[in-house]
């Protein structure tokens, strides 16, 4: 319920899931779970990468002391999607308000 991407006027915009190929991801969506996200009109978009390339050894051993380890970088691959405007939402996040105001300012 907490991506209701509503907007007061124009079209809704499209929702985009950014995953790793199924080989990178710890746990890797099923057949089933891919079918019912493009039922959900989400576009699936797989990424090359989890954790960036070339990045320095002391930052990935860092990344694999803490809570969330390197799958934080994936969503870096966002802004190499080809729209206007990216808005990033996480699991943690809520919309409040309209969004309108957002994607207008990308036209």
């Amino acid at each position: 319920q907490n991506f209701d991407l509503s907007l007061t006027s124009g079209d809704p915009p499209e929702r985009v899931l950014l995953l790793p190929p199924a080989h990178l991801a710890r746990y890797p969506l099923t057949p089933r779970t891919r079918q019912r996200l493009r039922r959900g009109q989400i576009r699936l978009v797989e990424v090359p990468w989890i954790e960036p390339p070339g990045i320095s050894p002391s930052v990935a051993q860092r990344n694999l002391e803490n809570h969330f380890g390197n799958r934080e970088y994936i969503r870096l691959h966002a802004m190499n999607l080809d729209y206007d405007v990216v808005v990033y939402l996480d699991t943690d996040m809520r919309i409040v308000g309209d969004l309108n105001p957002i994607f207008e300012d990308g036209e």
